[in-house]
């Protein structure tokens, strides 16, 4: 009997009790590991079913999770501002403004001073 033959007789009786235990028993657990690791066709497909599996996965935690984690981060870098933390706030500001312009005043008086002093016109 030639291989052709072979062939020809397995995809003739496929749906048969004996030609599928037949088959089985020719595929084995290290064989499929042996062709997924070490043929080129087999690991692209294993690769390729992967990314589908984790892309999956990744969808769903996205769909699930992300905006949750990313109001979390929100929360962490701006927290809410209390009335307290915003008056303080306010009023920092207030006292750095105040100091800008005391030095401001300071500058312009000891500016005007020299000006005078050297007989230059003052505007």
């Amino acid at each position: 009997m030639t291989l052709e033959e072979v062939k020809k007789y397995i995809e003739e009786n496929k749906g048969s009790g004996e030609v599928k235990a037949y088959l089985q028993g020719l595929v084995s657990v290290e064989g499929v590991q042996t062709f997924f690791t070490q043929n080129e066709d087999g690991k692209r497909w294993l690769d390729s079913e992967r990314d589908k599996h984790l892309n999956k996965g990744l969808d769903t935690w996205k769909a699930n999770n992300l905006q949750k984690e990313i109001d979390k981060k929100i929360q962490e870098l701006y927290p809410e501002e209390t009335g307290d933390k915003k008056q303080l706030r306010e009023l920092n500001a207030k006292i750095e403004t105040m100091e800008l312009e005391k030095q401001r005043e300071v500058f312009k008086n000891k500016a005007l001073t020299i000006a005078t002093d050297k007989k230059l016109p003052i505007n």
